[in-house]
């Protein structure tokens, strides 16, 4: 059979580079197309999207963006306002009249105020059964509760040494347990089981350091976290004498 086609004839159809110079013109396209659609967007949207973009043409994300604006007044009385130095003195001087100023140390955080009790005012060693000679110290803590209408951390904290035995298999348990006692109490004298969350840490977040007795001492207690939210008061309402109003 006889071929008419001469020798060396190119075939038929578009070379071979073209198909890949027209997908390279088709993301063109689709580029310029999100960008026209950028310009109505904010500068958050835009950061995000081209993010996408470049990730689909195989580059890697952009960092995330630092905000350009401050918040705006809306904006910022939404956010948690922070323990003031009158809120902070006003507490101490409530539980200096209640003679608690030496078995409770009163600090804040980011969360809130915090109330963090001294070595074996509630428990005593290895054991979670409230003492008697805690229950001023948790009366106080309710009556800030009441006054100051915050949400109530109660958080367990041990030493490092371990703890084996049939109660406890591990400071995880001996931490829960106490932060536990402290909720049934607290409930017990009605404080709105709403408002308080409980959480036990074993040594997990140390304040001293476990090498010596009393940083071990230090690290072995219950914290109570006053967190303030964007509609909590100060606690200038807060009676300093015992039975003030």
């Amino acid at each position: 059979m006889i071929d008419d086609e001469p020798e060396g004839t190119p075939e038929e159809g578009a070379p071979i580079w073209m198909t890949s110079f027209s997908d390279m013109m088709v993301l063109m396209l689709c580029f310029f197309v999100l960008l026209l659609s950028f310009a109505k967007m904010d500068a958050e949207t835009f950061h995000s999207a081209l993010g996408s973009v470049r990730q689909a043409l195989g580059g890697h994300p952009p960092p995330p963006s630092t905000p350009l604006v401050a918040p705006d007044r809306h904006t910022a009385e939404l956010l948690p306002r922070q323990p003031s130095e009158p809120d902070i003195r006003r507490v101490r001087e409530f539980l200096a009249a209640r003679g608690l100023a030496e078995q409770v140390e009163v600090s804040t955080n980011p969360r809130g105020i915090v109330l963090r009790t001294k070595d074996q005012i509630l428990f005593d060693s290895a054991d979670a059964s409230l003492k008697i000679e805690g229950r001023p110290v948790l009366d106080a803590v309710h009556e800030l509760s009441l006054q100051l209408g915050a949400q109530l951390a109660v958080e367990g904290h041990t030493d490092d040494r371990s703890i084996q035995n049939s109660t406890f298999p591990s400071n995880w348990e001996l931490s829960g347990a106490r932060a536990a006692a402290v909720l049934r109490y607290l409930l017990d004298t009605h404080l709105d089981r709403a408002r308080v969350h409980v959480a036990g840490y074993a040594d997990t977040r140390p304040v001293a350091s476990n090498a010596t007795a009393e940083g071990r001492a230090q690290n072995r207690r219950v914290e109570f976290v006053f967190e303030y939210g964007e509609n909590t008061p100060p606690l200038l309402g807060v009676p300093v004498t015992p039975g003030a109003d």
